[in-house]
C-alpha cells in the first residue's frame, strides 16, 4: 500500500526526530572533540570504560523499547476514541514523534558519556546505535501507518 500524503507527513516526522537528534549531537560532540575546548580522557580503564559503555548501550536499548514497544501500544488503545480524521493524523505524527525521541536516548547518553569520559570512540558507538534503531524503525513504519490508515478507513465508514 502507497504512503498518503499524511502517511509521508508523519514518516517525515519520524525521521526529522529520529535522525536529527542524534545528528546535532553527534555534531556538537564533534565539535567539542576537535575544538580547543575537547573534553580531557579520563584516568578509567579500558574495562571500566567498556562496562560504562556497554551499560549505557543497554539503557539506550531500554528506553528506546519503552518507547516503541510499550508507549506505542498504550498510545495506540486510545486511538479509536479520536473523533474526527485530522486529529488522528496529529496524533499519529505525535506517536510516531515519541518513538523517534525513544530511537535517539542512545545519543543522548553516548553525549553524556563523552562529556563525563573523553572518549569519542566509544561515544560514537552510542551514536551509531540511535542511526539502527532509527533505520529500524523506519523500515518497521510501512506495516505500522498500514494499520492506522486502515483505523481511519474504518473510522470514516463509521460515520
Amino acid at each position: 500500500m502507497a504512503l498518503s500524503a499524511e502517511g509521508k507527513r508523519v514518516f517525515m516526522r519520524l525521521c526529522v526526530i529520529a535522525l536529527g537528534i542524534p545528528t546535532a549531537l553527534l555534531a556538537f560532540c564533534a565539535v567539542l572533540r576537535f575544538s580547543p575546548w575537547a573534553v580531557e580522557r579520563t584516568e578509567a580503564t579500558a574495562g571500566t570504560l567498556n562496562l560504562a559503555a556497554g551499560c549505557l548501550a543497554a539503557g539506550g536499548l531500554s528506553a528506546w523499547a519503552f518507547f516503541s514497544l510499550y508507549l506505542y501500544r498504550r498510545l495506540w488503545k486510545l486511538f479509536p476514541y479520536i473523533g474526527d480524521r485530522e486529529k488522528g493524523w496529529s496524533y499519529a505524527e505525535g506517536v510516531f514523534g515519541l518513538t523517534g525521541v525513544g530511537t535517539s536516548m542512545s545519543s543522548v547518553l553516548g553525549l553524556f558519556y563523552y562529556l563525563f569520559s573523553g572518549d569519542f570512540g566509544r561515544a560514537a558507538l552510542l551514536f551509531a546505535i540511535s542511526y539502527a534503531l532509527a533505520a529500524l524503525e523506519a523500515g518497521r513504519f510501512p506495516s505500522r501507518i498500514d494499520d492506522v490508515e486502515d483505523a481511519l478507513a474504518d473510522k470514516q465508514a463509521e460515520k
